[in-house]
């Protein structure tokens, strides 16, 4: 579960963004999720274009008044890419 109840308008924000930006395209899926990563408040939002097979994930690590953005773009489905996403937001710290 999320820690911070005040990060939920972040995350709303967030998802309207990325829904108006989609708005264009046929056969798309997003799906939205959150967990704790250490001390910090992570959004994931996963873009699957379904006709291409790309994945596009992008992780909001979210601090007091702002976020940093990783994103991976996955067109083969490599265990790899997704590693190096993961080991990237497990290992974030905000100074």
């Amino acid at each position: 579960e999320i820690r911070s109840r005040t990060h939920r308008p972040v995350q709303e924000a967030i998802q309207q963004q990325i829904s108006e930006q989609l708005s264009g395209y046929s056969d798309v899926t997003l799906t939205a999720s959150g967990f704790q990563s250490g001390d910090n408040t992570v959004y994931l939002f996963t873009v699957a274009e379904n006709d291409t097979g790309l994945i596009t994930n992008q992780y909001y690590i979210v601090g007091e008044k702002k976020y940093c953005l990783v994103q991976e773009s996955n067109f083969d489905e490599s265990g790899e890419c997704d590693e190096v996403a993961k080991n990237l937001i497990k290992s974030f710290k905000w100074k």
